[in-house]
Order: C-alpha cells, then structure tokens, then sequence
C-alpha cells in the first residue's frame, strides 16, 4: 500500500469519528484483521471470482463475514432464493472460504449433480442399447433356428394343415389320440 493511500485511510477514519460525534454515536470502526485481510496468495480478486462463479451459476453470489472464523472473517458462497419464502438461511448457504480461488469453483463443479445431469441420460442410452442388442440377438437365434430347422417347421406347417395341434409336435402328450 502506498504512503498515501494509508494518508486517505486515517482521513476516512477521522471523518467517521467526528460524523458519529456530532450525531452522539459510537463510531462503526473497523475491529480486528478480518476487515483488512485478504488471504493469501492464492486468492484471486472477487470481481473475477464472482464472475466465474455467475458464468457457473447466476444464482450465486459471495460475501465477507467478519465475525465467523473466530473473528478473523471468511467469505461465504450463498445462493440467492428462488422463491420469495421464509426459509432458514442455512438452506441457501454453500460454503465459507478462507480465501478466494478459482479451484473451489472447480471442486463445486465436480460435486454438483446437476451439472452432471448427463449421467442419468448416459445411463438410460446404455440401458436401451443393451436392450436392443438382447433383441438381436433373440432374433438371431430364431432365424438360425428356423434356416437349419427347415424340414422340421415343413413338417410341423403339413401337421397343422392337417388338423393337428402343433403343441403335439413339441411334447410327448398327443391329446384326443390316447397316447401318451
């Protein structure tokens, strides 16, 4: 930080103080590092982190919480709610960061089930393939069955041509001739 931009700092702050003076408050003053700490070196900017996390989802966004991790700050990722309800807020929150980086977007998009919506669709084409391939191959075999069975289906058509029941032809019981 520049020796300047440290000089506009203690402006602000001694504007603040004689603002909540005149107006008989105590002056919101910044408390502890969490205000002023911004990470480590793998944070990136949140301009950039929010962008890539609404180009993920535009439902998203991320804020700064002072008061979590023992006073220190953390960021927090929220979704913001798709119906106006009173619900907790324990519902919209999706996680606290200790710093900004794009590799937790990227861990995001791994654990969401949604984005990988595609599985069950995979999985139903898989099942339809398979399903398709038992059906060839069923009637595979009846085709093979029938061209190296042909004198026997001949002989079974002339028999059912004469009266009959082709059952008969396929068991040992012959009804209506007595013979078992």
């Amino acid at each position: 930080m520049r020796n300047n931009d440290e000089l506009v700092k203690i402006r602000h702050y001694k504007k603040m103080i004689a603002q909540a003076e005149r107006r008989g408050n105590d002056p919101q003053l910044q408390r502890g590092p969490g205000h002023t700490r911004k990470g480590s070196i793998f944070d990136c900017d949140r301009k950039s982190f929010e962008k890539a996390l609404t180009n993920y989802w535009d439902r998203l966004y991320v804020g700064w919480n002072p008061y979590k991790n023992e006073g220190n700050g953390c960021w927090e990722v929220w979704q913001k709610p798709i119906k106006k309800e009173d619900t907790s807020d324990f519902e919209h929150w999706v996680a606290d960061l200790p710093y900004l980086t794009l590799a937790f977007i990227k861990r995001l998009k791994e654990m969401d089930a949604w984005e990988n919506k595609n599985i069950v669709k995979d999985i139903d084409d898989k099942y339809e393939d398979e399903q398709l391939k038992l059906t060839k191959e069923e009637e595979d075999n009846i085709r093979y069955v029938v061209r190296h069975n042909k004198s026997l289906f001949k002989r079974l058509k002339v028999l059912a041509q004469d009266g009959y029941n082709p059952l008969w032809f396929f068991s040992d019981k012959r009804q209506g001739d007595g013979q078992v």
